[in-house]
């Protein structure tokens, strides 16, 4: 039977994350759905630990970055629907795959949608903060729900009265867990892939809403996301850094002497200010129910 998703999974090094990843997918209900799982050049011993899982391995002989890997991933995807989830994620809710297909079904005009993520911090569940682009092309994650009221370039202002109560509308959804129909990723000619590690979805996400559809959170759909988990904290700021600068040059070229002469200092202040924060306040326990 051919399935209705594809659940594409990008590892690097994700030993200690992904057997709890698809645990948790393998008891998803209601839904016919395929895993693929495309890995970047692990010398960690990923590959072995899902050997005895139902998914599909692709391997590759170096570390192409999470958009070209998704890219290729989905060239070998069966499913009507993709959703592009990293490892170090945990599907919460059994009906989770269910939920998303059903939404996006429902709402053709939704082009993008996410489930609401949270983390674990002290016992609490915390909800991840929403991405959105400023007027220069600088992408934030920092700001808290409450605050958020439309912000960003997109603003809302696209909708054109299809607007859902179930869903924030947002510029950006976060490519941890990103569902999207497979026919519209295909028109939008996939992640860019001049972005090797952050940038792509909201670039996606921004295409999204440039071609005519919404991009939203599910409000009540969650799963949980540990966040920060890539490798290497100096490799993680070089790519953030060159992704923000490809994503500025790509839609606000004008703001390229303002991003680095001003917001490159503040944003990588606040990042290393959020970095220590989440570092010391994680738990990493959480529930699949």
């Amino acid at each position: 039977m051919k399935p209705e998703i594809s659940v594409l999974i990008v590892t690097y090094n994700s030993a200690v994350y992904i057997v709890n990843c698809l645990k948790s997918l393998v008891s998803s209900k209601k839904i016919n759905f395929e895993v693929i799982l495309i890995d970047n050049n692990s010398t960690d011993n990923t590959l072995t630990l899902i050997k005895n899982y139902p998914v599909k391995i692709i391997k590759n002989n170096k570390n192409i970055g999470f958009g070209p890997a998704n890219n290729l991933a989905a060239r070998h995807a069966k499913g009507e629907y993709f959703f592009f989830l990293n490892p170090d994620c945990i599907l919460t809710d059994q009906n989770l795959l269910y939920k998303l297909y059903i939404k996006m079904v429902k709402n053709k005009h939704l082009g993008v949608v996410s489930p609401n993520s949270f983390m674990d911090i002290n016992n609490n569940k915390v909800h991840y903060s929403l991405p959105y682009v400023n007027r220069f092309g600088v992408i934030y994650h920092n700001i808290k729900f409450e605050d958020y009221k439309g912000r960003g370039i997109t603003a809302y202002s696209k909708i054109n009265g299809r607007s859902d109560p179930e869903l924030l509308y947002t510029d950006s959804v976060r490519g941890a867990h990103l569902f999207v129909k497979k026919e519209l990723f295909d028109k939008l000619g996939g992640f860019d892939e001049s972005f090797f590690l952050y940038g792509e979805e909201t670039d996606l996400c921004l295409r999204t809403w440039k071609a005519g559809y919404s991009v939203g959170i599910y409000l009540n759909c969650s799963i949980y996301h540990k966040g920060l988990s890539s490798p290497g904290i100096f490799n993680r700021y070089i790519s953030w850094v060159s992704s923000q600068t490809t994503f500025i040059k790509k839609w606000v070229p004008y703001a390229l002497p303002l991003w680095f002469l001003f917001y490159l200092p503040i944003r990588t202040w606040e990042n290393t200010l959020d970095l220590l924060k989440f570092k010391k306040m994680w738990n990493t326990k959480v529930s699949i129910t």
